[in-house]
C-alpha cells in the first residue's frame, strides 16, 4: 500500500547513529545499557512469621507497616520492582534507602489486581543499605527485586576541547566578542534587545509553577556576558541562591524548565559566580539531573520512556543533557547521564517524520520544536558528529507551521491539541531553520512573523542577520500535501479574504511513527493526536466557517468534520490520550492547479473492524474561493447508519436540504445533493475541555465560545451511501449562484454557470458537458471544468 512504500523509502535513507550504533531496525535496543538483578526476595522471605503470609505465599502488610531488605550496593542507579496488590482499594508505597526517603516522582499505588510497579533511586556510596518499603494501606506483596541500571557511553560524550571550556553549552568564550558586536547591528536589533537586570524577587517554591519562571534566567545570563553590568549578576545570584533548596517536582516538564535556566546560567557565568553560589547551584543541578535520570529509567509514562515522538521525551532528554553538560567533569555520574541523553536524542532523530510535518498540532509545535532544535545543536556540538537522521524532516518545519495560519496570518487552525484563536509561531524558532539550512524563504517567514524585539537569548543565538529574506507568499505554492503526516493545506491566495482549507487523514503519528509503534509494541506518544481522519476545515471571507473545538480532553470523532458509523467513531474515540492503533488512514490523491484543488482520502481503516465499515472514500474539491464540494462513498457490512458531520460557530437556518451558516460578515451555504433520504439534526453542545489529574485540573475551555454547533446528516441503515455536499462561501449579503445536480454518463455532476464538477461512479469512462458546451469523455475519477476570467480550464484527478 501507499504508506508502506513511503515508510520503506524513508527508512532506506536513514543512517545508523554514529554515537550509539542504533538504527530503525533496532530502535528500542540499548546495547550500552546493562540491567542486572542485584537482589530479590519472595513474599515468604520478607516476613519472619508464617502467619503473615497469604494463601498464595504473599507477604501481608498492614496499613502503616513496612517491608525491608538489606542490599550490598555500588554507587549507581537502581530500581525496586514491587509485585503485589492492595488488600482492599489501594495502597500507596514509600521508600527509604539507608534511612533517607527516596524521591518518587509519580506515586506508586497498588490496586486490587496484582501488578508490578517500580521505584527508581540512586545510591551514592558503596556499602550495605537497608531498603524500607512503606504502605499507607493493607497490601499483599509477592516479590521485591532490585535491579541496577548502568549506561556505559561508547565514547566520551563531550569533545575534550569542549569539556575543558567554559562556557561550553551553545556558546564558547570565543563567541562572546562577536555576540557583543552583533547586538549593535540594526538588523539584529530588529529582532532582539538586551534585557535589563532581573530585579523581580525570586519565587518561593511551593508547587511546580515556579520552575517555569527560571526559564528566563538564561536571558539575563547572556545579557551579563554582553554587557558585563554587575547589576545583571546581582539579580542572577539572588535567583540561583533561592533555587538551591528547591524540592523535586511532580511534573516532569518542570525539570527541563528549571534546568534550561539554571544549567545554562551556571555554565555561561561559571567563572563569575560567587564560590558558594556556584557550589550550591552545582549541587542543585546534580540533584535535579539525578531525578530526571531516575524518572527516565523508570519509564512510567512521564519523562517519555520509549515514546520518541512525544514532547515529554524531548523535554526529559534536553533537561538531562543540559544538566549533565553543565556539571560534566565535576561529578562522575555526568558522563553516564550525558551519554544516555545523547542516546535518547539519536532515537528521536531517527524516528522523526521525514516530510517536514509534525503530528501533535501547531500549539505543540510551538511548545516542542524549540526543544528538538536545542537537542540537534547540542548533539552536534558535544559529539562533533552530524545528527544521524532528521534533516529531511526538519527542513520544512517552518513552512508546515506557516501553512497552519489562517488568512490574515494572525491566527492558527485548531488542528489536534491546538486551542482556537491560537496565534503565530515565535520568530526565534523559524530563525533556527533559516540559519541551519541557509534558506531565504524561511527567513522570509521569520520576517513576516515579526514581533517587537524581545530579550530572548535564542532570538540572538538562532538568528543569521546576514541571510537574504524572500517573501514566502511569492515563493511558496498555495497548496501542499504532506505524505507522512497525511495533511493537505490549500488556499486561493494570501489576501485576508481568500479561502483556506485543511484536510487530514492519517495514521495517528504519521506513517513512519505508526509503523514504529506497531513494530516495537511499546512505543507511543500519540496523546495529542485526535481520532479525526477524513476531517476538514474551511476559512473564508475572514471567518472560519467549518470549524472544530481544538484542544479537548475527551478526544471524540464526533467533534470533527468526518463520518460516524451507527453513531460510533474511530480508534481512540472518547479517550484523553489516544494510543497506537491499527488504523492506516491515508490520502490517496492530490492535485492542485491555480485556485483549484482536488484531493481524495481513504479513512476507512481508522474505524474499528467491529463497526463493519467496508468503504469510506472522501473526495474534497475547492474551486476558487467560493466553492468547496465533498463527495463521500460509503459501504458497510452489515448495513449501518452513516452520519455526515459539520461543525461551526455561526448562526444556522435551514430550508429543505439546504442550510445557511452566518458568522460575522461571511456566510456558508450548505446543500446536500445526495443521498435522497437523510435526517438533518442541528445541535449545540460543549466538548469535554477538562481533565482531572494528580497535578490538578487541566482546563482548555475557550473564552467566549465554549459551545460548538453541529450539523449532522444521517442516513437510514443501509449497505451503501453516497454523500454529495456543496458549500458556497460568500459575503453575508451576497447572492450566490444556484448549484444544479445532474448526471452524466457514469458520473454525478454539480453545475453553476461557470463550473462543472463530475465524480465518476464506477470504474471506466465517464462523460459530461462542460460549461462551454463541449462533451468531455475521460477515465479520470474527478474532473473540474471551470470558465473564468483567465479562460477555460480543466483539472482532472487521474484514475487509479
Amino acid at each position: 500500500m501507499f504508506q508502506c512504500i513511503l515508510l520503506a523509502g524513508a527508512m532506506a535513507t536513514l543512517q545508523t547513529a554514529q554515537y550509539s550504533g542504533v538504527d530503525l531496525d533496532d530502535l528500542v535496543a540499548t546495547p550500552h545499557r546493562s540491567i542486572e538483578v542485584v537482589a530479590t526476595s519472595a513474599g515468604r522471605d520478607l516476613v519472619d512469621d508464617p502467619a503473615e503470609l497469604s494463601a498464595d505465599g504473599s507477604a501481608r502488610v498492614d496499613a502503616g507497616g513496612h517491608l525491608s531488605m538489606s542490599v550490598d550496593f555500588e554507587p549507581g542507579t537502581y530500581a525496586l520492582s514491587i509485585t503485589g496488590r492492595a488488600a482492599e482499594e489501594a495502597a500507596e508505597c514509600s521508600l527509604e534507602v539507608g534511612g533517607e526517603p527516596a524521591w518518587i516522582h509519580r506515586p506508586v499505588v497498588l490496586s486490587g489486581e496484582e501488578a508490578t510497579h517500580a521505584i527508581a533511586f540512586s545510591v551514592e556510596s558503596r556499602g550495605t543499605h537497608n531498603l524500607v518499603l512503606g504502605f499507607d494501606g493493607d497490601a499483599l506483596v509477592s516479590d521485591l527485586t532490585v535491579r541496577s541500571f548502568r549506561y556505559t557511553p561508547p565514547r566520551p560524550p563531550m569533545r575534550p576541547e569542549l569539556a575543558e571550556a567554559r562556557p561550553r553549552i551553545f556558546i564558547t568564550e570565543e563567541d562572546i566578542p562577536r555576540l557583543r558586536e552583533r547586538v549593535e547591528d540594526p538588523r539584529v536589533q530588529h529582532f532582539y534587545r538586551v534585557p535589563g537586570p532581573r530585579r523581580a524577587e525570586p519565587p518561593a517554591f511551593v508547587g511546580t509553577a515556579e520552575a517555569g519562571q527560571y526559564r528566563g534566567l538564561k536571558h539575563h545570563a547572556l545579557a551579563y556576558l554582553l554587557t558585563e553590568d554587575p547589576e545583571h549578576l546581582e539579580g542572577i545570584v539572588a535567583w540561583l541562591d533561592a533555587a538551591a533548596d528547591c524540592p523535586g517536582f511532580d511534573n516532569d516538564l518542570q525539570y527541563e524548565f528549571i534546568l534550561r535556566g539554571v544549567a545554562l546560567t551556571y555554565d555561561w557565568l561559571y567563572h563569575d559566580l560567587p564560590d558558594d553560589t556556584r557550589r550550591r547551584t552545582r549541587d542543585l543541578i546534580v540533584r535535579l539531573s539525578r531525578q530526571v535520570y531516575e524518572g527516565i529509567i523508570r519509564e512510567a509514562g512521564d519523562f517519555g520512556g520509549g515514546n520518541f515522538q512525544q514532547n515529554h521525551t524531548w523535554f526529559a532528554a534536553l533537561g538531562l543533557m543540559l544538566g549533565s553538560a553543565a556539571v560534566y567533569g565535576e561529578v562522575p555520574e555526568a558522563e553516564e547521564w550525558l551519554g544516555w541523553s545523547l542516546d535518547r536524542a539519536e532515537r528521536i532523530f531517527l524516528s522523526f517524520s521525514p516530510d517536514g510535518g509534525f503530528h501533535e498540532g501547531a500549539a505543540y509545535w510551538d511548545f516542542s520544536m524549540p526543544t528538538l532544535y536545542r537537542l540537534v545543536d547540542l548533539y552536534e556540538s558535544f559529539t562533533g558528529l552530524p545528527i544521524p537522521a532528521g534533516d529531511d524532516g526538519l527542513h520544512g518545519q517552518a513552512e508546515f507551521r506557516f501553512r497552519h495560519l489562517l488568512p490574515g496570518l494572525e491566527h492558527t487552525a485548531p488542528l489536534e491539541d491546538t486551542q482556537r484563536l491560537w496565534g503565530k509561531p515565535a520568530v526565534r524558532v523559524i530563525a533556527w531553520e533559516a540559519k541551519r539550512y541557509q534558506d531565504p524563504v524561511v527567513m522570509g517567514i521569520a520576517d513576516l512573523m515579526w514581533e517587537e524585539p524581545k530579550p530572548w537569548s535564542f532570538k540572538l543565538l538562532w538568528l543569521d542577520e546576514t541571510l537574504e529574506s524572500v517573501d514566502p507568499r511569492d515563493a511558496l505554492p498555495t497548496a501542499r500535501y504532506y505524505p507522512d503526516v497525511e495533511t493537505v493545506f490549500a488556499r486561493t491566495g494570501w489576501d485576508d479574504d481568500d479561502t483556506w482549507l485543511a484536510f487530514v487523514s492519517r495514521p495517528m503519528g504519521g506513517h513512519k511513527y505508526a509503523e514504529l509503534c506497531a513494530r516495537y509494541r511499546r512505543v507511543s506518544g500519540l496523546g495529542h493526536s485526535h481520532p479525526h481522519q477524513g476531517h476538514f476545515l474551511i476559512h473564508g471571507r475572514g471567518e472560519t466557517l467549518v470549524d472544530e473545538p481544538g484542544h479537548t480532553y475527551e478526544k471524540r470523532t464526533r467533534d470533527h468534520n468526518t463520518i460516524l458509523v451507527n453513531g460510533e467513531g474511530q480508534f481512540g474515540d472518547g479517550v484523553a490520550w489516544p494510543q497506537p492503533n491499527p488504523g492506516r488512514a491515508h490520502i490517496t490523491d492530490f492535485v492542485s492547479e491555480g485556485d483549484v484543488l482536488i484531493t481524495v482520502a481513504d479513512p476507512s481503516s481508522a474505524y474499528p473492524e467491529e463497526l463493519g465499515l467496508a468503504r469510506f472514500e472522501r473526495t474534497l474539491a475547492m474551486i476558487g474561493r467560493d466553492l468547496v464540494i465533498v463527495h463521500d462513498r460509503l459501504a458497510a457490512d452489515p448495513a449501518a447508519s452513516f452520519s455526515w458531520l459539520l461543525h461551526h460557530y455561526g448562526e444556522i437556518s435551514a430550508e429543505a436540504a439546504m442550510w445557511s451558516i452566518a458568522r460575522g460578515d461571511a456566510r456558508l451555504l450548505v446543500r446536500a445533493h445526495k443521498p435522497d433520504t437523510i435526517e438533518a439534526h442541528t445541535t449545540t453542545y460543549r466538548p469535554v475541555y477538562t481533565l482531572q489529574t494528580r497535578h490538578g485540573e487541566h482546563d482548555t475551555t475557550p473564552e467566549g465560545e465554549a459551545d460548538i454547533n453541529m450539523l449532522s446528516l444521517v442516513t437510514p441503515s443501509q449497505e451503501q451511501a453516497t454523500f454529495l455536499v456543496s458549500m458556497q462561501i460568500s459575503d453575508a449579503d451576497e447572492t450566490v449562484p444556484e448549484i444544479a445536480h445532474g448526471s452524466g454518463s457514469n458520473c454525478d455532476v454539480l453545475r453553476t454557470e461557470d463550473v462543472a464538477i463530475a465524480f465518476r461512479r464506477e470504474n471506466g469512462e465517464m462523460s459530461f458537458e462542460t460549461p462551454w458546451g463541449e462533451t468531455l469523455r475521460t477515465d479520470a475519477s474527478c474532473v473540474v471544468a471551470h470558465r473564468g476570467e483567465d479562460g477555460r480550464r480543466i483539472v482532472a484527478l487521474p484514475a487509479r
